[in-house]
């Protein structure tokens, strides 16, 4: 059962939280294209007609873009917002108001791919431990599973652990890793959710370089304090895919 808090906060977390208006801006929408199609790059399923489930979709962008951008026919999603679920009713229909870890026990559906971006941190420990066991058991083998979270060995971390009220937990990518080997996953590959190197703006393309000296500073930090850059990976969020065995 939900806690009172998550009862309060999560009916009107796009607007308390996410400052989104009444109505989706497709526009905006279709423009986040570029940096998901980097993000995920070679992490999608080949077949356009394999099952996926992005839990906790908030206002359908994902589903929208795996529908429109990639491709993809049967493309299933769940939040537990209210509020998020309306604005993703408006161009993505096929969504459900419910709890992620529910909706995974009782689906009759294996999934090739599940997608749980910005959902383990708000969760708590035997909650994240049941939802990577459910993944795992919901997923044909060889479907993969990708989180996206704040990143705990960011400089800035604090800013967005603790910039959402609704968030429990915090997770480096070497811990994320141990959880999702701990269940069975294997070929888990992390990646930083950084500016991208070229295709999207040049300005974009300046924020990457420039990037890529203060991490090296950052990494050079790190390996004078403990001898190691540890999981060389410094953006405020990351993504993780782990594959089912």
């Amino acid at each position: 059962m939900m806690s009172n808090y998550r009862d309060k906060l999560y009916a009107e977390y796009s607007t308390a939280f996410k400052g989104a208006d009444k109505n989706i801006n497709i526009k905006e929408m279709d423009g986040y294209w570029p940096i998901f199609k980097y993000s995920v790059r070679a992490w999608l399923p080949k077949s356009k007609d394999v099952n996926i489930v992005d839990l906790g979709c908030g206002n359908g962008t994902i589903i929208r873009l795996l529908k429109n951008k990639a491709g993809y026919n049967n493309i299933y999603g769940v939040d537990i917002s209210k509020s998020q679920i309306d604005l993703a009713k408006q161009h993505v229909p096929i969504v459900e108001l419910g709890n992620a870890l529910e909706y995974l026990r009782k689906s009759p559906i294996k999934f090739d791919l599940i997608l749980a971006f910005d959902v383990v941190e708000h969760l708590n420990k035997d909650e994240v431990l049941d939802l990577i066991s459910l993944c795992y058991e919901k997923l044909n083998h060889g479907g993969r599973v990708i989180f996206q979270t704040p990143n705990a060995s960011s400089p800035f971390f604090g800013v967005v652990r603790y910039g959402d009220f609704t968030h429990e937990l915090g997770f480096t990518p070497n811990l994320l890793s141990q959880l999702l080997a701990r269940n069975g996953f294997v070929k888990i590959e992390s990646r930083e959710t950084g500016p991208l190197p070229y295709g999207y703006s040049i300005l974009s393309t300046i924020r990457y370089l420039a990037w890529q000296f203060i991490r090296t500073l950052l990494c050079l930090y790190s390996m004078i304090e403990t001898g190691s850059c540890d999981d060389k990976i410094f953006t405020r969020v990351f993504i993780q895919s782990a594959i089912k065995n």
